[in-house]
């Protein structure tokens, strides 16, 4: 998928590298000029539906996961905007929603350790704000590198609970997250005012704490300090970008 993925970007540069008026080639060229604004939208979503045809066994996952039976959505949608406040230098702000969706009838680990009537929901919207720099490659404003570094803020809820006789039984949690990290990507220009960009984190820290409420009661709280420094294939993003 990663592969096809940057293969249809490289295609996109070279079947539309020709006839556009962006001044190719010109080392006084930049890729995007100060006072422009960008707005970029991008998203996700993944339905994943696990059981058996026959009545038998459910589904198993790699010989480690079986008698897997349940349903799973996830999925995500981005919205940023940029002000340029030099050639190639902007500020960047972003809002996102994400949702994590699960509902498990059966499974079991190593054949040993079981999971039953799970059910699993945690919206959660995120914030941000970050400094962006572009690199024209060979000069050119329609291929460039970027990075950005990015401070960002998360807040939402998990619910974690099974359906009984009684109805829905189970734990209620708020989750908070702030984050700063360094995303470098590539952006494409498809047309004079329309980029395709991808990137991924590469440098990410930061901290997240969980309080948990059985009822309206606290009941447990956790935390958790974090870091990585390498790419992150599993938070790839494509998005398009309209330029003004």
């Amino acid at each position: 998928m990663k592969k096809a993925v940057l293969t249809w970007v490289m295609l996109a540069v070279c079947t539309l590298a020709f006839g556009m008026d962006r001044k190719t080639g010109n080392p006084r060229s930049v890729y995007l000029e100060k006072g422009s604004v960008s707005l970029s939208l991008s998203g996700g979503y993944n339905h994943v539906d696990a059981g058996s045809l026959t009545g038998g066994s459910n589904y198993s996952l790699m010989g480690l996961i079986g008698n897997l039976s349940g349903k799973a959505d996830i999925y995500d949608v981005n919205f940023s905007g940029a002000w340029f406040f030099a050639n190639n230098f902007s500020v960047v702000g972003r809002v996102g929603y994400s949702g994590l969706d699960i509902h498990l009838d059966s499974s079991s680990v190593l054949g040993n350790l079981e999971f039953n009537n799970k059910h699993i929901n945690r919206p959660m919207l995120t914030l941000a704000a970050g400094v962006r720099g572009y690199l024209p490659l060979f000069n050119s404003k329609i291929v460039a590198l970027f990075g950005e570094v990015r401070l960002s803020g998360g807040f939402g809820s998990t619910k974690s609970y099974s359906v009984t006789e009684r109805g829905k039984e189970g734990t209620f949690s708020d989750v908070n997250e702030i984050a700063l990290g360094l995303y470098p990507g590539i952006s494409v220009f498809l047309s004079d005012h329309v980029a395709l960009e991808l990137s991924l984190p590469l440098l990410e820290g930061g901290y997240s704490w969980d309080k948990e409420y059985e009822g309206q009661i606290p009941s447990a709280r956790a935390a958790h300090a974090f870091g990585n420094f390498k790419p992150n294939l599993l938070k790839l993003n494509l998005g398009i970008v309209f330029n003004f």
